[in-house]
């Protein structure tokens, strides 16, 4: 009876199964109820998938996440990444000290945060990088920071990065 009855969601746990003599690997069983109509009889039936692969696999992605972080705020340049629809999904630290403001611009729509970019160069830049696909550059003077600003804008089919520099020294 028990898992028959739909008791089986406990098995689905982590569980040690010996792999080879003397070890044992994380994996999981998998159970699920199906009830066969025709015998109108349920029956437990599942699988076993090995865990250690998975955590392998995340342990390199939060690696690579990691040193991709640490680039990205050790570049001299301010980044911005925002997605096709327009949100900004990522923004350094030195972006952060540039434009006054904080990482809740995360979320936010890039025109809705920087409503004097609409009509810029930078705006012009991000339609163009967007239709085409290809690398665009745009300088731009930002009234309320005082400065100019230089970005290059390098589009993928996700979103653009903008890396950015106040250029008004020059």
């Amino acid at each position: 009876q028990g898992a028959a009855d739909g008791e089986g969601a406990g098995i689905g746990r982590a569980c040690g199964i010996g792999a080879g003599v003397g070890a044992r690997r994380a994996r999981a069983a998998l159970p699920r109820v199906v009830t066969v109509e025709l015998l109108r009889q349920r029956r437990l039936v599942g699988g076993v998938q090995d865990l250690a692969e998975r955590a392998a696999t995340r342990a390199s992605i939060l690696s690579l996440a990691d040193q991709l972080s640490t680039v990205v705020e050790s570049i001299s340049d301010c980044v911005l990444v925002v997605s096709r629809q327009g949100e900004i999904t990522f923004v350094n630290g030195k972006s952060i000290r540039l434009l006054g403001k904080n990482r809740d611009l995360v979320g936010q729509n890039w025109l809705e945060a920087f409503p004097g970019a609409r009509k810029s160069d930078l705006h012009d830049a991000f339609t163009r990088a967007i239709e085409t696909l290809q690398p665009q550059s745009s300088r731009n003077y930002n009234e309320p920071l005082d400065i100019w600003i230089e970005a290059d804008l390098f589009p993928s089919e996700s979103s653009i990065s903008i890396f950015f520099r106040d250029i008004s020294y020059r």
